[in-house]
C-alpha cells in the first residue's frame, strides 16, 4: 500500500498543477470578458449620451424658433440650384501655361 501512495503523490502533484494553470487561464479569460463588456458599457453609453444631446439641442431650438428668438435654419429646405461654377476665360488658361 505504500507503494501506491508514492506513486500516487506525483500524479496528484501534476493534476493539482494542471489544475492550477486551468484555473489560472480561466481567470484570465474571465477578466477580458469583463472588460469587453465594460468598454461595450461604455462605448453604448458614450452613443445614448450622444443621442440624447442632440435632441436636446434640436428641442431648444425649436422653442426658441416658436419664440422668435433664434434662426429659421433648421426648416425645410427649398429647392434651390446650386450657384453656379466660375468659368475660367481662355486668356487666363494661356497666360497660366506660359
Amino acid at each position: 500500500m505504500s507503494c501506491r501512495r508514492w506513486t500516487a503523490r506525483p500524479l496528484t502533484r501534476s493534476l493539482n498543477d494542471a489544475l492550477a494553470v486551468v484555473a489560472a487561464a480561466t481567470k484570465a479569460v474571465d477578466e477580458k470578458i469583463a472588460m469587453e463588456e465594460k468598454f461595450w458599457n461604455w462605448k453604448m453609453e458614450i452613443v445614448r449620451r450622444k443621442h440624447n444631446h442632440i435632441l436636446s439641442l434640436f428641442n431648444l431650438h425649436k422653442v426658441l424658433v416658436e419664440k422668435k428668438q433664434g434662426s429659421c435654419s433648421l426648416r425645410r429646405p427649398r429647392n434651390r440650384r446650386p450657384p453656379p461654377l466660375p468659368v475660367l476665360s481662355l486668356a487666363r488658361a494661356d497666360h497660366i501655361g506660359r
